[in-house]
C-alpha cells in the first residue's frame, strides 16, 4: 500500500505522457549520446563517478562515501542519480553536466537501497528499488526532488529482491526486475530463499502503484534472478539474469518480454558461448535503434550480441571483468567498460572491436549514456 497516499498521488501524476511507444530507429545517430557516466574504484581504492567519453577520457569525476552500483539519468541528462550498491543506504543526486552534487537522500528506517533508480519524464520525482527487510519484501520508494529529496511515500514492487527498474516509454510504467532473493543488511551478501526464488519482470502504474502486467521464466527456472533491464524505443524489455541453481546447468541468461506476454523469451546462445557466462549476466543494452542487444558477463570475461529483431546470437567479444554497456552514438555499436579500467566501442554489424582508452581505475558493472 502507498504511504502518504494523497501527497503521493498528486505528486506523481503531476506531470505525465500519453501513452505512446516510440517506432524502431526512432533516435537517430546525431541525437544519440556521446558520454558516458560510470563508477569507479580510483587505484587509492576509494570510489567515484567519472563521467567519460566514448574514448575514456574522463571528463569529469565525484567523490562517492562507497561503492555505487548503477546511475540513473532524467530524460534531459541534466540529472543524475547514483544508488548505492546492496545493501547501502546512500543515493546522490547529482548534474549531468559536471557532477555537481545536487541532493543526497538517505534510506528510510528498515530499507535499503539495491543500487537502481529512475526519474519521472519531467525528472522532478525518483523512483528506487528497496529492501523491506524485515518483511522480506520489495518496495519503489518515491522522492520529491523539487523538495531536496523528500520521500513522498513507497509502492509494492510485487516482488521480492527489487534490482533495476526502468520507465517504458509511455511515460507511465515502471518495469521492475524482481530478482527473487530474499536479503538482509545484518547478512549483507546471504541469500536466503534460494530454494523458494520467485523472480518476476513487473509492470506498475507508477502513479497507483497498481501491477498492471507480469512476465516470468518457466517455473522450472525458478533459481534465475532477473536482474537487469534495457528496453529500446518501441517498448521492447531484454532482461539479464544470474543462476542461483546447480552449476552443472546452464539455463537461458537473456530474454526478451515482447509486450503482453506471460513467459520471457530465452535469447539462444552456442552452448560453449553460455557456459563461459558461468551463469551471470552483468548488464544489458540496446543499441540507439532498439535493433541489437548486447549483454556482459564479467565472470566470462565477454560480450555477446544479438540481432533482437531476428532473436538471433551475432558473435561474441572478450574483455577481461567485462560488465558496463551502453548504446554508443551510432546504429549497432555499444561502448564496453571493464574493471581493469578499459573502455573498449563494438560493433554488432560488423563485429569490429576498436581499443579507445584505458582508465586510471576499475569501472563498476554498469555504464550509463547521457
Amino acid at each position: 500500500m502507498v504511504t502518504d497516499r494523497r501527497h503521493f498521488l498528486a505528486a506523481a501524476g503531476a506531470v505525465l505522457l500519453a501513452p505512446q511507444l516510440l517506432p524502431l530507429r526512432a533516435l537517430a545517430a546525431d541525437d544519440a549520446p556521446r558520454r558516458f557516466v560510470s563508477g569507479l574504484r580510483r587505484e587509492t581504492g576509494d570510489f567515484a563517478l567519472a563521467l567519460i567519453d566514448a574514448r575514456g577520457r574522463v571528463l569529469a569525476q565525484a567523490d562517492m562515501p562507497g561503492r555505487p552500483h548503477a546511475i540513473a539519468a532524467s530524460t534531459d541528462s541534466r540529472l543524475l542519480a547514483a544508488a548505492a550498491r546492496r545493501p547501502g543506504r546512500y543515493l546522490h543526486v547529482l548534474s549531468g553536466d559536471d557532477l555537481a552534487p545536487l541532493v543526497e537522500i538517505s534510506a528510510a528506517a528498515g530499507r535499503h537501497f539495491y543500487g537502481h533508480a529512475a526519474f519521472s519524464p519531467d525528472g522532478r520525482l525518483l523512483y528506487t528499488t528497496e529492501n523491506d527487510y524485515d518483511a522480506e519484501t520489495g518496495v519503489i520508494g518515491v522522492y520529491d526532488l523539487k523538495d531536496n529529496g523528500t520521500r513522498l511515500g513507497e509502492f509494492a514492487s510485487h516482488g521480492t529482491g527489487p534490482h533495476e527498474l526502468r520507465l517504458m516509454p509511455d511515460g507511465v510504467t515502471l518495469a521492475v526486475a524482481n530478482g527473487g532473493i530474499a536479503t538482509h543488511p545484518d547478512m549483507p551478501r546471504l541469500k536466503l530463499n534460494i530454494d523458494r526464488m520467485a523472480p518476476s519482470l513487473a509492470f506498475i502504474d507508477r502513479r497507483t502503484g497498481s501491477l498492471t502486467g507480469q512476465a516470468v521464466m518457466p517455473p522450472e527456472w525458478h533459481q534465475l534472478s532477473i536482474r537487469h533491464l534495457s528496453i529500446a524505443p518501441d517498448g521492447l524489455v531484454a532482461v539479464g539474469m544470474q543462476f542461483e541453481g546447480a552449476r552443472m546447468e546452464q539455463p537461458p541468461l537473456v530474454a526478451l518480454a515482447p509486450p503482453g506476454d506471460t513467459y520471457l523469451t530465452p535469447l539462444p546462445l552456442p552452448d560453449a558461448e553460455l557456459a563461459r557466462m558461468k551463469g551471470y549476466c552483468g548488464s544489458v543494452a540496446f543499441d540507439v535503434t532498439g535493433r541489437y542487444l548486447a549483454a556482459t558477463s564479467p565472470r566470462g570475461g565477454m560480450a555477446v550480441l544479438f540481432d533482437a529483431v531476428t532473436r538471433r546470437y551475432a558473435t561474441t567479444v572478450r574483455l577481461a571483468d567485462c560488465c558496463g554497456v551502453a548504446a554508443s552514438g551510432t546504429p549497432g555499436r555499444f561502448i564496453l567498460t571493464s574493471g581493469t579500467g578499459a573502455v573498449r566501442e563494438i560493433d554488432a554489424q560488423s563485429n569490429d572491436i576498436h581499443e579507445t582508452g584505458q582508465g586510471g581505475g576499475a569501472f563498476d558493472n554498469h555504464l550509463t549514456a547521457i
